[in-house]
């Protein structure tokens, strides 16, 4: 469809087709498709809220920006990232909703905010980006877009994973990083025992034996620079079958999801 520009703004189209174009609340070219998610549609009536913050979020500090529902900034102050830092700043509004971009502290983040009441949603910043962008970046310059984006509705929320499923996440991937580890030892040892001419056979059932029987004829400082490994190997191997029981019983055994997902048994028939 044509679009046609009225003082200085692009209007929209008679439909809404993809590939019309206008100007933004924030200034910048937004595009509009089809194809656009109901998520990142602006809704007034979600939106009516007296205060809208933007947090830009660092490993040790957080900016934060609140702005009026007319869009005046009434709070501004780089924080540490901590519970009681931040709950401190929020507590002094009273109906706010705010805004942050993914990252691995988000979820943490959210939890620390709700606390006060507010309302927040984690933003996918691949979207956002377009906009939150300036030549001059500051997280307090961050933590003003974000601010604006919250008071205009323009940004898709992601999914927030429930605590439970966070801390299944995490156990999972200690649980890879020791299967890693071990795995990463048990080459080495290949490795360090071939430079000498000693091949071990393939596979890990009976790996110990068969490299205790060979460090026995092996000389001393050989037997003293793999032994260890073989010990921390061993070690490994332990922690990684007693977290795989763990994990199963945890969720395979007790979760409704994965019984109803377990193939069927002689004893459940």
């Amino acid at each position: 469809p044509e679009v046609s520009q009225q003082q200085g703004r692009w209007s929209k189209p008679p439909t809404l087709e993809k590939g019309w174009q206008r100007k933004s609340p924030l200034g910048e070219l937004d595009t509009w498709s089809s194809e656009r998610s109901d998520a990142t549609k602006f809704n007034p009536k979600e939106n009516k809220m007296d205060h809208h913050c933007g947090l830009d979020v660092s490993d040790k500090s957080t900016a934060i920006c609140v702005l009026s529902i007319d869009g005046g900034k009434v709070f501004e102050a780089v924080v540490s990232t901590e519970k009681k830092a931040i709950q401190k700043a929020l507590k002094r509004f009273g109906d706010l909703r705010c805004v942050v971009e993914a990252s691995p502290l988000a979820e943490m983040i959210c939890d620390w905010v709700e606390a006060t009441g507010a309302r927040i949603d984690i933003l996918d910043p691949r979207r956002a980006s377009a906009v939150i962008k300036s030549k001059k970046k500051t997280d307090p310059i961050d933590a003003l877009k974000l601010a604006q984006l919250c008071r205009v509705g323009w940004y898709t929320k992601v999914h927030r994973k429930s605590a439970k499923a966070r801390e299944i996440r995490t156990y999972l991937t200690a649980r890879m990083q020791i299967v890693r580890s071990a795995t990463k030892l048990y080459n080495t040892i290949r490795g360090l025992l071939r430079a000498h001419g000693i091949r071990i056979g393939e596979g890990r059932a009976k790996f110990q034996e068969r490299v205790r029987k060979v460090l026995e004829e092996a000389s001393p400082v050989l037997q003293n620079a793999i032994s260890p490994l073989l010990d921390s190997w061993l070690e490994l191997r332990k922690q990684e079958k007693q977290m795989y029981r763990a994990i199963r019983k945890t969720i395979v055994e007790s979760d409704p999801v994965a019984q109803r997902s377990r193939p069927a048994t002689k004893a459940d028939t």
